[in-house]
């Protein structure tokens, strides 16, 4: 549910000309948490110029139209001004009078960005009240008196009457208009009868004869009649509420269909009469009503408690199966287990009465509670018993056998089937009898009845010629009696029938597996020779293939099988199906099978090479040694192979494959663009290592040479960029005046010497810095790593005052020795002018020092300026 519910919408029309403030689309709604009644007023700024500030009075009125608090001087101020054609105001609620459910705004001055205010001359807004439409939503659906939508119009006569007395055209009208006025006069009389009693109906209304006023509200069509006629019917169903009628008031709120609150009310008149059943201990009555309304208040508990008070009084009247299907269905306090209670007492007494199987079910059904598993069995057990006394036998080894482990049951189960599977057997039906045979297992002979039963089937079907049947029986009789002999026999025999029906190929596949019965060997090797010279003569070679292998040693068997190979061989080599022809040939030694078999080899390496295959093709070119033109073919695929690793950038196989190669075609010349352009990958991947090295190796080749330069500068390059600065500068000493070598050198050394500072390694930076000479700020540097090599220790500073005096910390020497130190450090010092500095930083050798002056010492130079030096002391 959510907090807040809309009540009503309103949505109201432009206003007359000249005013700058029209109220839009408002809602009125509903704070479900408090209750209170809320108003978001939508207006439209439809002036001339941006709005700052709006001022209203906000009229409310109840159901009936009565008013209630108006709120005068409502005010409403923007940070930024709302421009020509928005609408404002929504973001903001007001609270209003409870009972609202209608309003009506009225704006009596609004203030312009440019700082004029228009204020109401002839009336706020709302003084002529612009035509509206209302349009109810949800619980105010009933706020108007009539259930749809209602259109008000309002229009001032001050107005009208001005209107007309500006334009002379219309004054010679007001004659004709005077007239017409005197006739509506005398037409008025019509109206006085229904008015009349429109007027007692009213008087009966507001002394609470509600169902008389509406008698009379509901027979005429006068004024708002019809919305009378509803009201008072509502308020006569009211007081039958009020008055405990609750059924009647039930019946009247309902014949008011979606008026007002009718719904709500017919389910709060029916929730009054189910607490009076309920109070009047008339539960099964009482559940009834409050089930027939679940969403109101708390009837969903209401009914829970009255159908568990129904249940227990059910239960405590002996009324336990009624009582048990009650609390079962119920979610309420312990219904629960009482159900359970109540279904153990219904089962005890069906097994008092000697219902064995329902009281069985019964305790099934509660599981572990209380003993009703072991009651459970020993009604299942009671009930088998009686079965197997009435000759049951079959229900009564069922119902034993769903008794595991209960007394002797399983014993008296097997018991009970046997009886009825000899029954069956006796009456000839061994299709039942053999199912329950199979489910005993080895109780008593029941293994050796279902072999005659299987024996009895078997015989059956070889007497009606049905030899495959039988043969599956008897095989699965296994040493039974003669069924080994019987299998033999009907396999036999349908073999027999099949060659005698023309199913050759199923008479020798029966024949093949009879292991050497009778003469079945020697008929299948001649059935398999005749069908493979029937698929021969077919031009069927495959198949025919299959029967002369599967003829064995017949005569000529081997032989017309070696010629079927030979020939499915051949098809395969005019189809071009090289590779399926050299499989076969190569099994072969029947006429000129081995030199076929290199033919059809040297035809797929020539697919190989024309399919663009050149790796494939090369190696079976060389597989074939000097067969046929197959040496020069093998260069061909290599020669190509590194040609397509070319296209596609693979440089280092191509090259290596050139290599191999030597002087064939233009191997020589494709080995060196193969490394110069993999030279050129190496290049683009910063690999400067191995460009260098290849280019090296190509000597003159195109511009290999200055390629070979140039990889080299941009290794040391890289190596400057990395902070390898010793090798950077070895590879650009060597490289000598190539591009700007020298200047980089230099730069080289440079920072060599920077990180023997940073590393306080002062004398070898001095000595770089010193060969540096000019370079950069290399003289300053070395002065300052010779200082370094002779002065170490804590950072102090040195003050010289504005009055002449001077002061230092850290230094234990005379001032004078200080000055000189001073004079030999090239003017190392900071500036402080005024006494607003607190402190200053000074860096120096790459470390940074922070000195803070006091108070006192600042006060010292408020009239002048103060120099800070820094030094190192010794």
């Amino acid at each position: 549910m959510t907090r807040y519910s809309v009540k009503s919408t309103t949505i109201y029309e432009l206003p007359p000309e000249g005013i700058p403030v029209a109220a839009g689309q408002s809602e009125l709604v509903i704070d479900t948490l408090t209750g209170e009644v809320l108003l978001r007023l939508n207006l439209i700024n439809t002036g001339h110029k941006g709005i700052v500030a709006v001022r209203l009075r906000i009229s409310t009125f109840d159901l009936r139209g009565k008013p209630l608090q108006a709120l005068d001087g409502v005010l409403m101020e923007f940070s930024e001004p709302v421009p020509q054609g928005a609408s404002f105001g929504d973001e903001k609620t007001l609270r209003l009078p409870d009972g609202t459910s209608r309003v009506r705004p009225e704006i009596t001055s609004a203030t312009f960005v440019d700082g004029t205010v228009w204020e109401s001359g002839d009336g706020p807004i709302g003084a002529e009240e612009p035509q509206t439409q209302t349009v109810p939503q949800g619980d105010a659906a009933a706020a108007g008196p009539q259930n749809g939508t209602r259109r008000e119009t309002q229009s001032s006569g001050r107005r009208l009457f001005g209107f007309l007395g500006r334009n002379p055209r219309f004054r010679s009208g007001l004659i004709a208009a005077a007239a017409a006025l005197i006739l509506c006069c005398v037409g008025l009389f019509i109206f006085i009868i229904p008015s009349m009693r429109y007027g007692k109906a009213m008087k009966l209304l507001d002394s609470g004869e509600y169902l008389a006023a509406y008698e009379i509200f509901s027979r005429i069509d006068y004024s708002d009649s019809s919305e009378k006629a509803l009201e008072s019917y509502y308020l006569y169903a009211a007081a039958l509420l009020d008055n405990g009628a609750f059924l009647e008031a039930a019946e009247a709120f309902g014949s008011l269909g979606d008026y007002s609150d009718s719904a709500q009310q017919v389910m709060a008149a029916k929730y009054g009469y189910a607490s009076y059943l309920m109070n009047n201990a008339d539960y099964a009555a009482a559940a009834e009503v409050f089930g027939s309304i679940p969403e109101y208040s708390d009837s969903k508990e209401k009914y829970n408690e009255c159908m568990y008070e129904h249940a227990l009084a059910l239960m405590n009247g002996g009324q336990n199966k009624r009582a048990a299907e009650i609390f079962a269905a119920l979610d309420y306090k312990d219904s629960k287990s009482l159900a359970d209670a109540c279904n153990y007492a219904y089962a005890t007494e069906l097994m008092d009465a000697g219902s064995f199987n329902e009281a069985y079910g019964v305790f099934t059904a509660l599981g572990e509670y209380a003993d009703s598993r072991q009651k459970a069995m020993e009604c299942g057990y009671l009930y088998a018993d009686s079965l197997e006394e009435r000759g049951e036998y079959l229900q009564a080894a069922e119902t034993f056998s769903s008794l595991s482990g209960y007394s002797d049951s399983a014993e008296r189960a097997k018991t009970n089937y046997y009886i009825y599977a000899e029954s069956l057997f006796d009456k000839g039906d061994y299709n039942a009898a053999e199912k329950i045979y199979l489910l005993l297992g080895s109780y008593a002979d029941s293994e050796e009845k279902v072999s005659r039963i299987r024996y009895i089937y078997g015989t059956e079907k070889f007497d009606l010629g049905d030899y495959e049947g039988a043969a599956v029986i008897f095989e699965s009789l296994g040493d039974y009696g003669n069924s080994g002999e019987m299998a033999l026999e009907s396999r036999y025999r349908q073999a027999i029938k099949a060659r005698n029906t023309g199913s050759f190929e199923e008479a020798a596949r029966i024949l093949e597996t009879l292991d050497g019965y009778k003469d079945s060997r020697d008929m299948a090797q001649e059935l398999r020779f005749n069908l493979g010279e029937e698929f021969f003569a077919a031009e069927e070679y495959v198949t025919a293939l299959e029967h002369f292998i599967a003829a064995g040693d017949y005569p000529g068997a081997a032989d017309r099988a070696d010629e079927c190979s030979y020939v499915i061989a051949m098809l395969h080599m005019d189809a071009g199906e090289y590779e399926e022809a050299y499989d076969i040939l190569i099994t072969l030694d029947y006429k000129d099978s081995a030199t076929m078999a290199l033919e059809a080899r040297y035809q797929m390496a020539l697919v190989c090479l024309r399919g663009g295959d050149y790796s494939s093709a090369a190696d079976i070119f060389l597989s074939l040694g000097s067969y046929s033109d197959s040496p020069d073919r093998y260069n061909e695929s290599r020669y190509l192979l590194a040609r397509d690793y070319l296209n596609k950038k693979d440089y280092a196989a191509a090259a290596a494959i050139f290599a191999e190669l030597g002087s064939y075609s233009d191997s020589e010349e494709r080995y060196n663009e193969t490394r110069y352009l993999l030279a050129g990958t190496y290049m683009e991947s910063g690999d400067y290592t191995g460009a260098a090295e290849l280019y090296f190796s190509l000597g003159d080749y195109s511009d290999s040479r200055n390629q070979y330069y140039r990889a080299r500068y941009l290794l040391a390059k890289q190596h400057l960029e990395n902070g390898f600065y010793n090798l950077a500068s070895d590879i650009f000493f060597a490289l000598g005046g190539f591009s700007d070598s020298r200047e980089l050198y230099n730069e080289a050394r440079y920072r060599t010497a920077q990180d023997h500072m940073k590393n306080k390694e002062y004398d070898k930076a001095y000595s770089i810095f010193s060969q540096l000479g000019s370079y950069k700020d290399s003289a300053d540097l070395a002065q300052t790593a010779k200082l370094a090599t002779v002065w170490n220790g804590d950072w102090v500073w040195y003050t010289a005052n504005a009055d002449g005096s001077t002061s230092a910390s850290g230094v234990t020497r005379p001032v004078d020795v200080v000055n000189k130190t001073i004079g030999n450090f090239n003017g190392k010092s900071a500036v402080i002018t005024g006494a607003d500095e607190k402190s200053i930083t000074y860096t120096l050798l790459d470390r940074t020092y922070t000195i803070t002056m006091t108070s006192a010492t600042r006060a010292k130079v408020s009239n002048g300026t103060r120099t800070i030096f820094i030094i190192q002391k010794k």
